[in-house]
C-alpha cells in the first residue's frame, strides 16, 4: 500500500481546512486546556491528529506517531526507530500561536521509513504555503523548487505578526544568555547578507513554531535556529527540508539529528550551512 506525495498534501489540506482553519481566533476557552505550565493542547489538535491518523494509515499503511497520542500514550515513541512505516504527525505546530491569533502556525508531517524520514510537508494555512521534501529529490513549496542561492516568493509573506515574534534583538551578544528551560530560544544569523559583516552572531526571538522557523532557513531568511527540546513531530519534518537545502541539523556533540534519536532534551541545531552551524554550536558552548 503507497500514497502519493500529491495525496499526502491533499489529505493535510483537507483536515486544516474542516478541523483547524474554522477554529482560528474563534475558539472559546473551553475548548483550551494545558498539558502541562504554559505547554498549550486545544480539542481541535485532538481532532485533527485524529483525522490525520485515520486518513493516513487508511491511504498509506503505517503507524502513527503523533504529538498528542505520545503525550497520552508515552511507549508509542519507542517504535518509530524501527517501524517499517511511520507517520510523525504535529496537527498545529505553534498552538500557543494559533490560541493566540497569530498566523505562525502549521501542521506537520513526516513519513519515516525503519528510522529514515523519507517524506516530509509543511502547510502554513494562514500563510497558504505548502512545503514538501523528498529524500534526495530537493525542496519545493507551492510546488516551486526552494534553493539557496535562489530568492523564493513565499519570503515576502511570512512576516512578524505578534509582539516580539521574529525581530532581531538590539542587544549585545553578552545580553543573550541561553537558557535551558527555554523551548524554541533563538534564531541567529552569521552572514553580511543577513545584516552582518562579520562571523559574529545576531540573536533574534524565534517564532514559537518550527513550522515557520525550518523554512525560514531554507529560504535564506535565517541561517541557524536553536532549540532545546527534541520531540521529532516538531524537527524531523523541518529537518528533512534543511537538509535537501544543503543545510544540517544536528543534536548537541555533532551527531546528525534522524528519526532514530530518541532523546526528547537536549540540544538541536539547525543551520544553513556548515559553517553556520560551527559557530552557532560554538556559542553555545561557551554560553
Amino acid at each position: 500500500m503507497s500514497v502519493t506525495t500529491a495525496e499526502v498534501a491533499e489529505i493535510i489540506r483537507g483536515v486544516s481546512t474542516r478541523v483547524i482553519d474554522p477554529g482560528f481566533r474563534r475558539l472559546s476557552p473551553d475548548q483550551i486546556h494545558e498539558k502541562a505550565p504554559g505547554d498549550l493542547v486545544t480539542d481541535l489538535d485532538r481532532q485533527a491528529e485524529g483525522e490525520l491518523s485515520r486518513l493516513l494509515t487508511s491511504a498509506g499503511g503505517g503507524i502513527v506517531v503523533g504529538e498528542e497520542s505520545v503525550h497520552d500514550d508515552a511507549s508509542v515513541l519507542q517504535e518509530l526507530p524501527t517501524a517499517e512505516l511511520a507517520w510523525v504527525i504535529d496537527p498545529i505546530d505553534g498552538t500557543k500561536n494559533y490560541v493566540n491569533g497569530s498566523t505562525h502556525h502549521a501542521v506537520m508531517v513526516a513519513e519515516v521509513q525503519h528510522g529514515v524520514t523519507t517524506r516530509s510537508w509543511i502547510w502554513q494555512p494562514q500563510l497558504g504555503h505548502m512545503w514538501i521534501a523528498e529524500r534526495g529529490n530537493g525542496l519545493v513549496c507551492d510546488g516551486e523548487p526552494v534553493t539557496s542561492n535562489q530568492r523564493h516568493p513565499a519570503s515576502e509573506t511570512i512576516e512578524p505578526d505578534v509582539p516580539g515574534s521574529a525581530q532581531l534583538l538590539d542587544l549585545p551578544d553578552s545580553a543573550h544568555p541561553v537558557a535551558a528551560n527555554r523551548n524554541v530560544v533563538r534564531a541567529v544569523t552569521a552572514y553580511p547578507h543577513n545584516r552582518r559583516s562579520d562571523a559574529s552572531l545576531t540573536w533574534a526571538e524565534a517564532h514559537s513554531c518550527c513550522g515557520v522557523d525550518y523554512p525560514l532557513i531554507c529560504l535564506g531568511e535565517q541561517d541557524v535556529a536553536c532549540w532545546f527540546h527534541i520531540h521529532p513531530w516538531d524537527h524531523l519534518p523541518g529537518s528533512l527540508m534543511v537538509t535537501e537545502c544543503g543545510g544540517v541539523v544536528r543534536v548537541a556533540g555533532g551527531a546528525d539529528y534522524t528519526a532514530r534519536h530518541t532523546k526528547q532534551r537536549g540540544v538541536i541545531i539547525a543551520a544553513s550551512d556548515e559553517r553556520s552551524w560551527q559557530i552557532a554550536a560554538q556559542a553555545l558552548e561557551e554560553n
